[in-house]
């Protein structure tokens, strides 16, 4: 009867996961940092090691308020504990202070990204997450598109500079379009010259997707380039890329 009730409890525990995954390696949670980001259709929570960076576990959960309460993961002595903001509430400060030089700045590995309404200190917003991908490849006239609500985030990258970083309210794909069109325009570059990088906020829209693509020549899917796959798990490398971008911050 004890051992009953311990298999019910375990079961119980774990309903609100849709999905988890263990590497080889055992995950001691001390040596390890967590990252969780917060979708509309579920929740992401990634274990990488705090040293090599490398992803020991995930798990992917129902969303729920009640997380914290339910995931033994949120209560665990990991190492760090960081969740991904996607908050639209954000301007990008510059380095370097000169006249209107808010756009066209050179980026570093500690680009400060100011808040209006102050986050708990373990937190990384996705604009921070999304440049610290970027400066790993350092690639020409990177468009990069991502969604909170009805809040479009854009960011313009051209290798070490930041063209534009802007949030729009946009009620349907017509207006997404425009205001990408638009800072294209303003840095003088045409759709055919730039990649437009969207964001697994985005994925889940197919007809947004399908709306934006041809209109540019080279488009890419953010995605966590992570080989043991769960083809039970739709989407997964997109899921988990905000998690794994925000682990490059550190």
């Amino acid at each position: 009867m004890f051992a009953f009730n311990i298999m019910m409890l375990e079961i119980s525990n774990k309903q609100h996961l849709l999905a988890e995954y263990y590497s080889d390696k055992d995950l001691v949670t001390s040596l390890c940092d967590l990252y969780i980001a917060h979708y509309t259709d579920c929740s992401v929570l990634v274990a990488f090691s705090a040293r090599e960076k490398n992803l020991i576990a995930y798990k992917i959960a129902n969303p729920t308020e009640q997380l914290a309460s339910v995931e033994p993961w949120m209560q665990a002595d990991f190492n760090r504990i960081i969740t991904v903001s996607f908050t639209a509430d954000y301007f990008v400060s510059p380095a370097a202070f000169a006249t209107n030089a808010y756009n066209q700045q050179k980026l570093s590995g500690n680009v400060m990204v100011d808040y209006d309404h102050p986050l708990p200190t373990a937190s990384i917003h996705y604009l921070n997450a999304l440049i610290s991908f970027h400066l790993v490849k350092k690639q020409a006239n990177q468009l990069y598109l991502f969604r909170t609500g009805s809040a479009y985030s854009i960011l313009l990258l051209n290798f070490e500079q930041c063209l534009i970083a802007n949030t729009y309210d946009c009620d349907n794909e017509t207006e997404v379009l425009y205001f990408l069109l638009n800072a294209l325009q303003i840095s003088d570059l045409l759709p055919s010259e730039a990649t437009l990088n969207i964001d697994y906020s985005i994925f889940q829209q197919a007809k947004m997707v399908q709306f934006l693509s041809p209109h540019f020549s080279k488009n890419n899917l953010l995605n966590f380039p992570f080989e043991p796959l769960n083809p039970a798990v739709p989407d997964l490398q997109q899921k988990l890329f905000a998690c794994y971008a925000a682990s490059l911050c550190a």
